[in-house]
């Protein structure tokens, strides 16, 4: 295993195991630090000129980095994975047992009840609840609007409001190093080279992947060959570049720059990724100071949502993450400009809508995005970063989509429980937004334009994989036209043509 990452002898890295120090993690020097190219039509409210796109630069990749939610979905994803592959084997039913064997569930609760069935005793990741009454009358007032609520959202068949579970035990962060790497550490054929990043996969005559160049941290370059076969997981960013630079990828792209090319794919094509939209309620007055947080723990009460707009429908249009932060305008902050980061003024106002009260910071993401885009290479250094277009809500669908659930969502002001306290949602100032009415869906669509991240949470994918057997030609659109991909079975070949 070879990891581009920091030294964690040089500097304990009690940030990425600690729940509360999450905030901390984005932008620091275990995340690669990508952003996305101005598309101009999103994000006008950020810090930066576009988004970031957090992923970990560190043993056990992003999730070393994301923010702790388990959240499996819901059956209805799988179902579109197993009719896409025609494949019954990516269905719920087939990776329910994989799910199952994963996981350690540490919650006698659920353990003693029906949900038990549905999760695992003995798997390499640890999952705990963290229980906490704040979170009771938010529920409540979700529920008494239409939703449901739910003991365990992570059983497949059903969705709603509930406390979730965290991949955290023992106040340890329960990464994929944590729980895979750290048992077999000291095996004697598990070998990591730290600090060593991958530039190109060499192949033979036959275009078969023989092993990998790299730069190590004293900058020599080396060439490492494989007995059996090379495995690249560099990610939804690395993963295509890793290719582009070895010669595989649009032909187009390579010749620009004189990149031999070894096989003519659309690598890097069909990006789908999450983008999420930010929503505060102001609750009421409250002179509480918040006692100091358990480091291990999750900073503060925290519940999820997985919600229709339409209440017969079976299966989830989006999901939402819900922070209650008491009176601790310090947490709203670190939320607002450093894991966001929206411009100062908007923090601004969210953050004095926090002080002196309870507010309930929430994130929306629309679970099956429309939006296409892509990832390329226009340098042939592996030091350049990868060029990445989101191309965040240039399918309308997806910008009328958001603004019904947020318009959906914002109905929970209307609860006696929010009444009865004066909740308000925080109507932030957006001068773009400005002559619109504020609640109309023209509004909503404007705030998500404005107001909308990218949602590291669930993560992204590429089109990367690129020996199909047989082949199958699929549609995708990109940010500016409609194009044509190939799709993979689950039958492959190991070598490239």
């Amino acid at each position: 295993m070879i990891r581009a990452y920091r030294d964690k002898g040089k500097a304990h890295q009690w940030d990425i195991y600690l729940a509360s120090l999450f905030p901390l993690l984005t932008q620091s020097l275990i995340d690669w630090n990508f952003t996305t190219t101005n598309e101009g039509n999103t994000a006008q409210y950020h810090d930066i000129d576009g988004i970031n796109l957090p992923a970990g630069k560190v043993l056990g990749g992003s999730s070393s980095l994301h923010h702790f939610y388990h959240v499996r979905g819901v059956s209805n994803d799988y179902e579109s994975w197993a009719n896409a592959s025609q494949d019954e084997s990516w269905n719920w039913d087939g990776l329910l047992p994989y799910f199952i064997k994963s996981e350690t569930l540490e919650d006698p609760l659920i353990n003693s009840t029906e949900y038990g069935q549905y999760h695992g005793s003995d798997g390499p990741t640890k999952l705990t609840r963290e229980l906490n009454d704040a979170t009771l009358r938010y529920l409540q007032a979700f529920e008494e609007i239409g939703k449901n609520i739910e003991e365990d959202i992570n059983i497949g068949s059903s969705y709603g409001f509930s406390q979730p579970m965290f991949t955290i035990s023992n106040s340890i962060r329960q990464s994929s190093a944590e729980s895979y790497l750290s048992p077999i550490k000291e095996q004697s054929n598990f070998h990591v080279m730290k600090n060593t990043e991958v530039i190109k996969i060499l192949f033979d005559d036959d275009n078969n992947a023989i092993g990998v160049e790299a730069v190590t941290s004293s900058g020599e370059t080396i060439k490492l060959y494989a007995n059996n076969e090379v495995i690249v997981s560099a990610g939804t960013f690395n993963t295509p570049k890793l290719l582009m630079l070895s010669g595989i990828g649009p032909k187009d792209t390579l010749e620009s720059l004189d990149i031999d090319v070894i096989s003519d794919l659309p690598v890097g094509q069909n990006l789908q990724d999450h983008m999420a939209v930010v929503v505060a309620h102001q609750m009421e007055e409250t002179d509480a100071v918040a006692a100091a947080a358990d480091p291990g723990k999750f900073p503060v009460p925290t519940f999820v949502g997985y919600s229709a707009v339409d209440s017969t429908q079976t299966y989830p249009d989006y999901i939402s993450l819900n922070l209650i932060c008491k009176n601790i305008p310090s947490i709203v902050a670190q939320l607002c400009s450093v894991v966001i980061p929206l411009k100062k003024e908007v923090c601004e106002e969210i953050i004095t809508a926090a002080t002196e009260r309870e507010l309930l910071f929430s994130v929306l993401t629309k679970s099956r995005p429309w939006s296409v885009g892509n990832v390329s290479i226009n340098s042939t250094s592996y030091l350049a970063a990868p060029v990445i277009e989101t191309c965040y809500l240039t399918d309308e669908r997806d910008l009328e989509e958001n603004a019904a659930y947020l318009e959906d969502f914002v109905q929970v002001a209307k609860s006696s429980v929010f009444q009865g306290v004066g909740a308000t949602t925080v109507s932030v100032t957006l001068p773009s937004c400005a002559n619109l009415t504020v609640g109309s869906t023209d509004y909503w669509k404007c705030y998500a334009q404005s107001m909308m991240i990218r949602f590291a949470q669930l993560g992204s994918v590429t089109l990367c994989v690129v020996a199909p057997t047989p082949w199958k030609t699929l549609e995708f659109a990109t940010c500016t036209k409609s194009s044509r991909y190939l799709a993979f079975s689950s039958k492959s070949r190991s070598s490239v043509k």
